[in-house]
């Protein structure tokens, strides 16, 4: 008996039914199931739809949206807690509690992320093996072929449509956290050719098109802590760090973060954009011969000013001048990058 057979036979009865994880866009199968309802439902029935996309909810004509945010710390805490410390699991200690709240802070407020914590900490009986797990990126922590969380991203990432898939691959230039653009963002894919060719002509037309990929992308939230001008439109957002581990697993070895904590076995040989989040790493872009789009941000705990007094700086940016492939240099970030030396060593790129 299929569903709609099912709710004929409620008659009068009010029910309420639950679509979850509706990913269907098509208006006209919405309406081909619902509008007969109309026809025998009694009054009061109600349909509650969950979605990861902006857009179902409008198709569906949702009277009120419910936007859920990420859960809190404690409430991450309380998934891990409960799960961690079941029966076979480790003994709890103090220690471990406040090892484990540290760990919860990887969830970044997703559910799924704490189940999967609390599993992996079942199995670690020793104070050694939390430590651990609270000093490794988290998509690093889940072994194996398959990685449950980033299967689950990943259904998001394959429902895009071809032309926005290597859109928000290319986010993975940004640092984690970090407050991206929605101008910048644009510029810098009609920079690499990913709104199609460009000419004078057409520069306005790449401009909009760019605008409708990024509310896609928003609409199915692959941004997320949106910053809204007054007339409601988006212009600052971030990226989840899960989303954010998910375009550079996509991306693979052509996108590096130059950071602190970078693997130097990486053969930066196929690297093709490049970000970098402190002035001491630059040296290290020297490696990535073929780099096309490089990006400079500063942590708010770097203190090193890019110019550094003019000798320091100047070497720095000199490294820029061995890259002959590179179509875009975006140093907006940096403290120093509206200095006198940036503005005459430009030149010369």
């Amino acid at each position: 008996m299929n569903l709609k057979s099912q709710l004929e036979q409620q008659g009068t009865k009010k029910f309420l039914l639950v679509l979850d994880d509706d990913w269907n866009e098509d208006q006209g199968k919405w309406e081909e199931f619902v509008v007969p309802l109309g026809d025998y439902v009694a009054t009061g029935s109600k349909i509650i739809l969950t979605t990861r996309d902006r857009n179902v909810a409008s198709v569906k004509g949702a009277q009120s949206v419910y936007e859920l945010g990420g859960l809190s710390h404690d409430s991450c805490w309380n998934l891990i807690e409960r799960q961690a410390f079941k029966q076979g699991g480790p003994q709890k200690t103090p220690r471990l509690v406040k090892i484990g709240i540290k760990i919860s802070e990887k969830c970044k407020g997703m559910p799924l992320a704490a189940k999967v914590l609390g599993g992996l900490l079942q199995s670690k009986k020793k104070e050694q093996e939390w430590l651990a797990v609270e000093n490794v990126e988290f998509w690093k922590l889940v072994s194996g072929d398959i990685n449950p969380i980033m299967e689950v991203l990943k259904l998001s990432y394959y429902n895009l449509p071809s032309a926005l898939k290597p859109c928000f691959s290319y986010c993975a230039i940004f640092p984690k956290d970090y407050l991206i653009s929605r101008k910048s963002l644009i510029e810098l894919w009609m920079a690499q050719g990913l709104l199609g060719a460009s000419n004078e002509t057409q520069e306005e037309n790449l401009e909009d098109k760019g605008n409708i990929y990024f509310n896609i992308l928003y609409s199915k939230s692959f941004f997320q802590e949106a910053k809204m001008n007054k007339y409601g439109e988006v212009t600052r957002c971030k990226m989840h760090d899960l989303l954010n581990n998910l375009a550079q697993s996509i991306c693979k070895i052509e996108y590096q973060n130059f950071g602190e904590n970078m693997e130097m076995s990486v053969d930066l040989s196929k690297c093709r954009h490049a970000s970098f989040i402190s002035p001491a790493t630059v040296g290290t872009l020297c490696k990535a011969t073929k780099v096309r789009t490089i990006f400079g941000s500063e942590s708010d705990n770097d203190v090193e000013e890019f110019d550094n007094g003019g000798m320091v700086g100047a070497t720095k940016i000199s490294t820029f001048f061995k890259f002959k492939l590179l179509r875009v240099l975006d140093l907006s970030g940096l403290r120093g990058c509206q200095s006198g030396l940036l503005g005459f060593t430009i030149c010369k790129l």
